[in-house]
C-alpha cells in the first residue's frame, strides 16, 4: 500500500495548507494512506476531526 505523509506548517502567522480535506479524497482514490500532522489545516481554520472524518490518519 501506497502512503504519503504531511507536515504542517510552521512559520509564526502561516494561513495556508498543503493538504485540504478534497485533497485526501482524491488521494484516498488513487489508493494512498494519508497521514496528516495534527493541526495541518489549523491556519485556514479546518479542524483535525474534518481530515478524519474523510479518511486521513493524523500522526503527532
Amino acid at each position: 500500500m501506497k502512503s504519503i505523509s504531511f507536515v504542517k506548517e510552521n512559520c509564526i502567522d502561516e494561513y495556508r495548507t498543503i493538504l485540504t480535506p478534497e485533497r485526501v479524497k482524491d488521494y484516498l482514490k488513487e489508493g494512498f494512506i494519508i497521514y496528516a500532522e495534527k493541526g495541518i489545516g489549523q491556519g485556514i481554520g479546518i479542524e483535525d476531526k474534518v481530515y478524519e472524518a474523510v479518511g486521513g490518519r493524523h500522526v503527532e
